[in-house]
């Protein structure tokens, strides 16, 4: 045998037993501690996520019972101002200022909201003949 052949077939058998050594032997008592601290960590962080999930869902409830409730505020509003006639000087449609919400609760099953839909100069007509009448019967009143 060559020097070569030798030092090669040494070092194989160094390696094989270390190999065998692996294999029969296992893997020491310090890893399974490890394994062990492990297990403990995944189920608290296992517990900390349904809890997050508990908190989240709750908040999910909670974020779409409000969105809920502004929606319905949101329309109230649009009920409140949006459909109320807002010309200047106004007073046939326009309620007087703070006066919204009763005329909402008035005319709030009403599909309409109170209008009648009569153009403005109409109305005016039918707002002057009103006061009209209403003068002569104050002075009529006053003879």
């Amino acid at each position: 045998m060559k020097w070569y052949e030798i030092i090669v077939l040494i070092l194989g058998a160094v390696g094989g037993i270390d190999f065998l050594r692996l294999i029969f032997f296992g893997k020491p008592e310090k890893n399974q501690k490890e394994l062990e601290t492990a297990r403990e960590a995944n189920k608290l962080l296992s517990e900390q996520l349904e809890r997050s999930h508990e908190t989240i869902k709750s908040l999910t409830d909670e974020n779409t019972r409000l969105h809920e409730e502004k929606a319905e505020l949101l329309e109230t509003q649009a009920c409140l101002f949006d459909d109320m006639c807002v010309h200047k000087g106004c007073r046939l449609r326009k309620p007087h200022p703070g006066q919204g919400r009763t005329w909402y609760n008035n005319y709030r099953n009403d599909p309409a909201l109170g209008a009648d839909f009569l153009s403005i100069d109409t109305l005016m007509k039918q707002e002057r003949a009103a006061r009209k009448l209403a003068e002569v019967e104050s002075e009529t009143e006053k003879e």
